[in-house]
């Protein structure tokens, strides 16, 4: 019998083990190192990209929203700013903030919820309680931000859906200031300095920085290898041109120094999100030439008919294309748009951030131990549901 014939094989799934969908990794073990590893992926394809090009510009960003159910707003922002980029929408100040806001707030929910799930594949549940009480927090601003504790479809191209209603900003402002310290310190005590959390998670799933970059590594994952590469900070898009805000890096590559990073992002976000809400200036935060597309404009007869044909033919794109990404929780999420001149784009492209991570999954985990399997794959935070599109 074949080497092939006589090895043995196992099926590691689901993959993550908490959230996120799923996908099955094919492993050929010796004993209970990993000698090699297949990721199988594909049980949450949904066709989004064949999707938006059925669509307009307005229902595909609410597709975007699927990428991610619980972050959806991370995953709007780079299809409306490919959007606005090729269509030359100037937007509001004042929507660019809270574009921000609602960015970093997102980040420190996914950040909280990755740190969780690591803990709890190491084999501590008790992170997760920390990250539910987190989430519900923010949750239940985004549900009074615009009624739906994920705010889908709440960025707009030409801006955001709604402005912030009266004292929320400082209700956000009051938790970051005062409730979020003392969950941080939760997580911190929990994962990066608990004793056991090192053990399982130093010096596994390492990664070079120059195999991160040839591998297409991203966010967190490419700075815990010693790469200071951040988009928010070498490419500014919206409000970041105006923030100030640290870069966490690493060295050491390994799933320890991703969750280090983590908690120090963490406490970047919640400094970017003070800032947002200080600096955000008063105005509108939808720009005109899209108003009608959601309003019902001065009640004229001439506003009904521009908000009708405005609603039923869609939003022409100009003819051209257009590339924008943006620094996801998870990783860089990038849209390429192409458009001939009609409502509906000829061709949309998700940049998925979550893909290189587990394509470099098999190369990562081949000598690790089967017990490394779990923290390995949480270290990476990778989003099945983006992975698949």
């Amino acid at each position: 019998m074949s080497a092939f014939e006589d090895a043995f094989f196992m099926n590691i799934a689901p993959v993550p083990s908490f959230e996120g969908g799923m996908c099955r990794i094919v492993a050929e073990l010796d004993g209970e190192r990993i000698v090699r590893a297949d990721p199988h992926i594909g049980f949450m394809h949904k066709g989004l990209e064949k999707l938006a090009e059925t669509t307009g510009v307005l229902q595909g960003a609410c597709l975007c929203g699927r990428l991610n159910y619980a972050f959806p707003c991370v995953c709007e922002y780079p299809y409306v700013l490919a959007v606005e980029k090729l269509a030359g929408i100037r937007i509001p100040e004042r929507a660019a903030y809270i574009r921000a806001l609602c960015a970093e707030l997102s980040r420190i929910a996914s950040h909280f919820r990755a740190l969780a799930r690591c803990a709890a594949d190491c084999g501590a549940s008790a992170g997760l309680r920390v990250a539910d009480d987190v989430s519900e927090a923010l949750f239940f601003f985004f549900s009074r931000l615009c009624g739906s504790a994920r705010p889908s479809a709440f960025f707009r191209p030409g801006g955001v859906r709604n402005d912030l209603p009266r004292g929320l900003g400082d209700k956000i402002a009051f938790w970051i200031e005062k409730r979020l310290p003392a969950r941080v310190r939760d997580i911190e005590r929990l994962t990066v300095r608990n004793r056991i959390f090192k053990s399982r998670t130093r010096g596994i799933g390492t990664v070079g920085g120059e195999d991160a970059e040839a591998a297409g590594f991203s966010g967190v994952n490419l700075r815990a290898s010693g790469r200071a590469f951040d988009l928010r900070r070498a490419e500014p898009y919206d409000a970041y041109k105006n923030l100030e805000f640290d870069v966490p890096v690493g060295t050491a590559g390994d799933a320890y120094t991703r969750c280090v990073l983590r908690v120090m992002e963490i406490r970047q976000s919640a400094a970017l999100a003070l800032q947002a809400l200080s600096k955000m200036p008063a105005g509108e935060v939808l720009a005109p030439e899209m108003r009608l597309s959601v309003d019902r404009g001065d009640g004229s007869v001439e506003a009904e008919a521009s908000r009708f044909k405005l609603l039923s033919d869609g939003f022409p794109l100009p003819e051209g294309e257009a590339c924008v990404a943006t620094e996801a929780p998870w990783g860089e999420l990038g849209v390429y748009l192409v458009s001939d001149g009609s409502s509906v784009p000829y061709r949309c492209r998700f940049r998925s951030a979550g893909f290189p991570h587990l394509q470099a999954a098999a190369r990562i985990l081949e000598g690790a131990s089967l017990s490394d399997v779990g923290p390995v794959l949480s270290s990476l935070d990778i989003i099945m549901t983006e992975v698949d599109r």
